[in-house]
């Protein structure tokens, strides 16, 4: 499964679930390829702040129970008038009921 992360939360050794591509689409680095600490360098330079790696935990949102995902969508709903139209997007989408679900189990 892939799992969405931080910038800060990555590691040497983890594995791309898909490519990371600039904001034209051009291809910086291929899925499945092995981070090393020049490419977690190299994000910050270009203003990456989240990938997607391969994950044995699976995807983030699995096992969260489905009343707080829904209160997350609402939230989230209710924030973000738009649906998303491509990738970085839907990116943008996850990340964001991530952190909501992150604050209302805490």
């Amino acid at each position: 499964m892939k799992k969405l992360i931080l910038i800060d939360d990555m590691e040497e050794g983890m594995i791309l679930a898909s490519p990371i591509k600039n904001r034209f689409g051009q291809v910086l680095l291929g899925a499945d390829s092995r981070l090393e600490l020049k490419h977690i360098n190299l994000f910050r330079t270009w203003g990456i702040e989240s990938i997607y790696v391969f994950s044995e935990e699976g995807d983030s949102a699995e096992g969260v129970n489905e009343t707080v995902m829904n209160e997350a969508k609402e939230i989230l709903a209710k924030r973000v008038r738009w649906s998303p139209k491509n990738e970085n997007e839907e990116d943008l989408i996850n990340l964001g009921l991530e952190r909501i679900i992150e604050k209302l189990e805490s």
